[in-house]
């Protein structure tokens, strides 16, 4: 019968057949839905179980990670750990060549008691006996119970001897360092727990002082401080006293000694500071410097951490006339202490790449004499990676720089010192340093337009000079500022500059204009005199300065107060930030 005539001979079959296919379409959903959950639930079983298999290797992973770091960290573990790798190897190594030889002397050695229950040695009680052997050879006990005898055997055994004697020395020496550390850390009792990123300042001098007040009024500094040096516990006591900020441990020992180092936690530490130790020597002594370059050695021998720049000098002049040549790719950081000369000069470095390069800018002569804009000399130097400004007063000039760094001068604390004023015989003794000569920059030191005038004014007044005509040595100047009441700085532009920040050192007022650091360190009628640059008011000046001797001495005190901190050290802390951040770039 043909399909369509039975089709159309009941109608209502139609009606059946969607009725089936609905019914099988219901089914069919419910299978797939039952389908998909089956492989969601298997999905998720074998997520869980890949979680476990990953958290098993990521746990194992910890624990070699953290195996690996106390292998690193612990030299007592890493030593022993060669040894017994070195045993290891020498027995397995004497196992394969003289095994006969060892074998037979098991059974010899032991009688019947094999350690493994068979009635005949095999290679594990072998194994054994010839790591007893390696070892007793290693630790050079030698009961000469057996002994190799093929010739190979015997060079074997002679290299195992000869590795002994280091291997051994090491191992005993990182034991007794480990106990020396173990008491030195005792004796003091220091909380292991606080001593993280902490500062160590390794030596004493007055330095130190002017360092702790920098670290103490920056915020952002480590608070924790340990002192390293020989001085009395009560000195240093008396020297620390005020700082309120800071938590400073003194610990009186040698800080050239490994063990001294570790007890100050230096593998922990955020700045470790060399500075030149004056402990226990006479006034005229000089700091050893030998002792500076044999804990820097120490220190780094300790931590990897610890980074050392070691400066080259090379001078433009030279790069010009062809008597030296320089090859960029030997240095981490090159600086030029003059941007311009680097901006004209920096190609005749060989290989020079532009990222390692940092300048410095110390006064506004270099392109004033030039005129070149601010907003021009701002576009030059933001091509360099770095920028450091000698003043803030040059740094404000110059706001939409990036990359900018403070690096003032510092002087030496150990040539200028405070002392008393000398003794006022009618007369006002001023001190003036510099090059009277003009030059391309004009009258820069203002000489002979207002210092030589203004003097001239006054019969009670004497100028004591140091220049070109009258040389004095540099070691020399704190006993040249030492013979005035106060110094004098008329310079129409410059960096710092260095003769007025010895004087103050030395605890001498100034009259100075506003040139470099002057706004820095000056307070107007306190420790000095900051004046615009005429003649009338340098006379007024020097004229108050007659008026009022006898408060001299007193501005000169406080201009020593106000320089103090300004050192060698404090001016290298501001440098090496400079260093750093093209190093770390």
């Amino acid at each position: 019968m043909d399909i369509n005539k039975k089709l159309e001979s009941n109608p209502s079959s139609f009606d059946e057949i969607d009725k089936k296919i609905h019914a099988n379409q219901v089914l069919y959903d419910q299978l797939h839905q039952s389908l998909v959950d089956e492989v969601i639930s298997t999905a998720e079983e074998n997520d869980e179980e890949q979680n476990r298999i990953a958290s098993k290797k990521s746990s194992g992973k910890n624990h070699l990670i953290k195996i690996k770091e106390f292998y690193q960290s612990n030299e007592l573990f890493k030593y022993a750990m060669w040894g017994f790798g070195a045993v290891l190897l020498a027995t397995t190594l004497l196992t394969i060549i003289e095994y006969d030889l060892f074998n037979g002397d098991v059974k010899d050695d032991i009688g019947e008691s094999f350690m493994f229950g068979s009635d005949e040695p095999n290679w594990l009680d072998t194994y054994f006996h010839t790591f007893w052997w390696a070892v007793v050879t290693f630790t050079t006990v030698g009961y000469g119970d057996v002994s190799p005898v093929t010739h190979l055997g015997k060079f074997l055994t002679i290299i195992i001897m000869i590795l002994n004697l280091g291997i051994v020395t090491m191992l005993t020496g990182a034991v007794s360092s480990v106990l020396v550390a173990a008491r030195l850390k005792g004796d003091d009792k220091l909380d292991e727990t606080k001593y993280h990123g902490h500062l160590i300042i390794a030596g004493w001098n007055p330095a130190v002082q002017s360092a702790l007040r920098l670290i103490e009024s920056n915020e952002d500094s480590a608070s924790v401080v340990i002192l390293i040096n020989e001085t009395e516990a009560e000195v240093v006591k008396r020297a620390i006293s005020g700082f309120d900020r800071l938590d400073i441990t003194h610990l009186s020992e040698n800080f050239t000694q490994e063990g001294v180092l570790k007890k100050a936690f230096i593998e922990e530490c955020g700045t470790f500071m060399i500075v030149p130790d004056e402990s226990g020597l006479l006034p005229n002594e000089k700091p050893d410097e030998d002792k500076t370059v044999l804990t820097a050695l120490i220190a780094k021998s300790i931590s990897e951490n610890f980074r050392k720049y070691r400066a080259e000098i090379v001078y433009f002049r030279d790069l010009i006339d062809g008597k030296v040549s320089v090859d960029g790719r030997e240095y981490d950081v090159v600086f030029a202490f003059f941007w311009y000369d680097m901006l004209l000069r920096g190609k005749l470095i060989d290989n020079l790449d532009s990222r390692k390069v940092c300048v410095d800018v110390q006064s506004h002569n270099s392109w004033l004499k030039r005129n070149i804009a601010v907003h021009e000399v701002e576009r030059i130097l933001s091509g360099f990676t770095s920028v450091g400004f000698s003043s803030r007063k040059l740094m404000r000039k110059f706001p939409n720089l990036e990359n900018k760094f403070y690096t003032p001068s510092g002087f030496d604390p150990r040539r200028f010192t405070p002392s008393p004023l000398p003794e006022f015989d009618g007369r006002l003794k001023i001190c003036w340093a510099g090059d009277p000569e003009t030059s391309h920059h004009g009258d820069v030191k203002g000489y002979y337009e207002y210092i030589r005038p203004a003097i001239e004014k006054f019969d009670d007044v004497e100028l004591i000079t140091a220049s070109k005509q009258n040389r004095i040595p540099h070691n020399q100047m704190g006993s040249f500022y030492s013979r005035g009441h106060l110094y004098l700085n008329f310079s129409s532009s410059e960096g710092t500059p260095m003769p007025l920040l010895e004087s103050m050192a030395c605890g001498r007022p100034v009259i100075t204009t506003n040139v470099g650091i002057s706004e820095e360190v000056l307070v107007d009628g306190e420790n000095g005199w900051l004046v615009t640059r005429s003649l009338n008011a340098l006379v007024d000046a020097i004229d108050e300065c007659r008026k009022n001797f006898s408060e001299l001495q007193n501005m000169g005190l406080k201009a020593f107060q106000s320089v103090e901190e300004r050192t060698h050290d404090w001016s290298a802390m501001h440098y090496e930030e400079l260093f750093d951040f093209v190093y770390d770039s």
